[in-house]
């Protein structure tokens, strides 16, 4: 009998692979990431997303992609919320403990950034 794989989110492995990352970097290093993937997410793909979404203003199929985008506008607003907790969090933990994590702290780190990030949305 094969193995059975949880099937995950792609939101969800985006922020279990920036907490592995940041867990990995020194204090600043984790600082740095957690704010660029947090700029980037929250800001920078949606911005992209609304100017596609305004050159097709015209087209027969507009309410459909205005639902759409905007869907995937929150779904990125929360991976960058989470990012930036989960970059953050390491921040701290690396200044004060050693920059390198256990996988138990890692989990915990991953699930306190979505339960936040999914607050915070």
């Amino acid at each position: 009998m094969g193995r059975r794989y949880r099937r995950r989110s792609h939101a969800n492995q985006i922020i279990s692979d920036a907490v592995f990352i940041v867990s990995r970097l020194s204090w600043y290093g984790a600082f740095l990431y957690g704010l660029i993937t947090f700029l980037l997410f929250y800001y920078a793909v949606p911005y992209w997303l609304s100017s596609v979404h305004a050159t097709q203003v015209g087209t027969s199929i507009n309410q459909g992609l205005e639902v759409i985008n905007h869907r995937w506008i929150r779904v990125f607003h929360y991976v960058g919320i989470a990012c930036g907790v989960a970059g953050l969090l390491f921040t701290v933990r690396n200044y004060f403990v050693l920059p390198t994590a256990q996988r138990n702290e890692r989990s915990f780190a991953g699930l306190l950034a979505r339960f936040l990030g999914h607050h915070w949305d």
